[in-house]
């Protein structure tokens, strides 16, 4: 069984209270995110979307805009979910919620219920090789870009994936990759990021479409095995 370790939808206590996806740099990037598959949730032409773990809620209004009344928020776990018998959905949103997760393999096969045959996942968790992990690497912060770091710790994480681990899970659980998405490299902590101007997050976005190893998410669109 998957045990959830920070609880998907509050903000996050132990960054103090004041984590949230509404402004700074953690909007920027879910917006990035939500932009990386807009086209992809147009072309599916979607009827019923989940977006499942929606933290504080500042990506929902976004694919609103697509869904509309087709949207379902759900702040709570995937097997709560499943009691509901409100599934199937056409496309699942899942961002940002696999990395607090233990059991990483039965929580993907749960989400696995919640889609239609032939639906779509947008699955996104952040990658263990983004340059301001190497960089953490270098400078003796982490020992390994794949070590949980204090930052880590804080936010909850039970776990780092690169894109071998991520594909792994995910095809163990049922899913087929049907794209990459590239976001966003980041070469400095959040903090640092939040001082960068628009036309730098633009090159970072850039520089993550050209070489997606050093994205600082893994972002992919899934679709049923």
């Amino acid at each position: 069984m998957p045990e959830v370790a920070t609880y998907p939808g509050e903000p996050t206590k132990s960054y103090g209270g004041d984590f949230t996806t509404i402004n700074g740099f953690n909007a920027e990037l879910v917006r990035r995110r939500f932009e990386a598959t807009a086209d992809r949730l147009v072309n599916e032409m979607p009827g019923r979307v989940l977006e499942l773990g929606p933290a504080d809620g500042g990506m929902s209004p976004m694919i609103r805009t697509v869904a509309g009344k087709g949207l379902m928020v759900w702040d709570g776990t995937a097997k709560e979910l499943l009691k509901t018998k409100v599934y199937p959905f056409d496309v699942v949103y899942c961002m940002h919620v696999l990395e607090h997760v233990t059991g990483p393999v039965t929580f993907l096969r749960e989400v696995r219920r919640l889609v239609k045959d032939g639906g779509i996942v947008f699955l996104s968790v952040p990658n263990a090789y983004s340059l301001h992990r190497i960089l953490g690497v270098e400078l003796g912060v982490i020992a390994t870009a794949k070590t949980l770091g204090p930052r880590d710790h804080a936010a909850g994480h039970r776990a780092v994936y690169d894109i071998v681990d991520l594909e792994k899970v995910t095809t163990q659980a049922g899913f087929a990759t049907v794209e990459r998405l590239p976001v966003l490299a980041k070469p400095f902590p959040d903090r640092m990021m939040e001082d960068c101007t628009g036309r730098m997050l633009d090159n970072l976005a850039v520089l993550a479409q050209a070489n997606n190893v050093f994205d600082s998410q893994l972002l992919l669109m899934l679709e049923c095995a």
